[in-house]
């Protein structure tokens, strides 16, 4: 589907683009040009090849022992309750044991071929809880046998922080493990406790970003929702909290909430929620401060080279890559999971790695098999939201993601066009029937230098009026196996 974008600039001036995500195409709509692109990006031919797979639960695959990215689930245990962890929902029954260690290592080598040169070259394996170091007497000999067998793999962790000390941070150097972060800056308390008011956490913390943070071993990740919507912000709460130069917080973003259940339901954007998040993530990537934020940073560029490659959407799976043939969970009874932060104990369970060939991800939707995902201006940055939600879920994470996208394909346009603002999109449906057209940059807003007095609620785009939801057609629709 084309959509047709209006753009805006000083003194009236209005011009109008047509994109289409089918092929990445952005031209001018009075002259058929494409837009110009920055040098970085040249435009290239590439030979594209459809996405390998595109799953519903009716249309189910498997996995290849050729993998890239091995997650491994030592539990779901933590030692904070956030309110909206996406895996506090699920059972806690299945931890993993220091016992387990050798029996699993020797297991692994026979579903694993070990990246191209059998000891991990091109393969990212990271360990996952619940908050993995409450699992230290399983995490320590597990990361050990895994470093000893394939030291040739990118090895991560993503922690709340709170359990660091100095025998940990000898062991992370030691086995260079990338650390991610979790903390939402200023907005941590809608989360959970926060270990950086602790003086004692404090003091582990700042210990382990000095050693592991200026070589890019070490990054802070930050959920936004309703109630944490600058990343601006939050980077100048850990420069202040850890007293740093705001320029040495290294920052990448989960991107919006996307609610796993009524908690996160809670603080997902709500009404004009929306119209204020748009335009803050707008300004501050326009402005240059959320550029700063690598995921971010990464988004833009890779808009822009879809654009100088022609990348078709046919080419592309789901955002987090769990259903790539490639990608893998597993825990430590070798059970297989949708995605690392699910149960083996609930219908999340796709197989077990001792009977390799019968594994079958039958709980994913590829974005293609959404009612919304194909009349969507922003389907090749969104990727789908997340592959296995339904319901009211599914719809609260649509809106959130369409939203923080949308913000990011404005963000994009502004840079590519000097100065153009993105103030409408219009097509025969986007994302339901009888939605076709949407509001998208307030021009005052713009020429008041972000000035969020120029927005009300009256600007809320109706596409996430209730009327507009109960067009949306339920899926599952046609599927075409990849």
């Amino acid at each position: 589907m084309k959509f047709t974008l209006t753009l805006n600039g000083q003194r009236g001036f209005q011009r109008q683009a047509i994109y289409d995500p089918e092929d990445s195409s952005l031209i001018w709509a009075d002259s058929g040009e494409p837009l110009p692109l920055p040098q970085a990006f040249p435009r290239q031919e590439l030979d594209w090849e459809p996405f390998w797979h595109l799953h519903h639960p009716s249309n189910p695959a498997g996995k290849s022992r050729d993998i890239k990215h091995l997650k491994l689930q030592l539990g779901l245990k933590c030692n904070y309750t956030c309110q909206y962890c996406s895996q506090a929902h699920q059972p806690h029954d299945l931890d993993g044991h220091p016992d387990d260690v050798q029996p699993f290592m020797e297991q692994l080598q026979g579903w694993f071929a070990g990246g191209a040169d059998g000891l991990g070259s091109g393969v990212k394996i990271e360990f996952w809880g619940g908050e993995p170091f409450v699992y230290w007497k399983l995490l320590r000999p597990l990361g050990e046998a895994v470093k000893a067998r394939y030291p040739h793999a990118q090895l991560s962790i993503v922690t709340n922080g709170s359990l660091f000390d100095d025998e940990k941070l000898a062991w992370v150097e030691a086995l260079d493990i990338g650390i991610g972060l979790s903390h939402d800056g200023p907005a941590q308390s809608f989360r959970g406790p926060d270990p950086l008011d602790d003086p004692e956490r404090l003091t582990h913390i700042k210990r382990w970003i000095s050693r592991r943070m200026p070589i890019d071993r070490m990054s802070f990740n930050t959920v936004l929702h309703r109630h944490n919507q600058s990343l601006k912000a939050v980077r100048k709460f850990f420069a202040e909290k850890l007293d740093l130069p705001v320029q040495a917080v290294v920052l990448a973003t989960e991107e919006v909430m996307l609610p796993y259940d009524t908690s996160g339901q809670a603080l997902s954007l709500q009404g004009s929620d929306h119209v204020r998040y748009l335009h803050q993530l707008f300004w501050e990537l326009a402005t240059g401060s959320a550029m700063a934020v690598g995921t971010l940073r990464d988004k833009v560029d890779e808009f822009l080279r879809s654009q100088g490659q022609s990348r078709p959407l046919a080419a592309l799976g789901q955002k987090c890559g769990m259903d790539r043939s490639d990608s893998i969970a597993v825990d430590m009874k070798g059970n297989v999971t949708t995605c690392q932060n699910m149960s083996a104990s609930t219908d999340h369970k796709i197989g077990q790695v001792d009977s390799f060939d019968d594994i079958s991800l039958d709980t994913a939707y590829h974005f293609s098999t959404r009612s919304e995902c194909p009349r969507c201006p922003v389907v090749q940055l969104c990727k789908g939201a997340c592959l296995f939600l339904e319901g009211d879920f599914w719809r609260g994470a649509c809106d959130n993601s369409f939203t923080h996208n949308l913000a990011v394909l404005s963000a994009v346009l502004y840079y590519q066009t000097q100065g153009l603002v993105l103030t409408r999109v219009e097509a025969p449906a986007i994302r339901a029937e009888g939605i076709t057209g949407v509001d998208v940059i307030n021009l005052e807003f713009v020429e008041g230098g972000g000035d969020f007095s120029a927005l009300s609620e009256a600007v809320m785009p109706t596409i996430y009026q209730p009327a507009a939801l109960q067009e949306r057609k339920p899926f599952p629709i046609a599927v075409v196996a990849g």
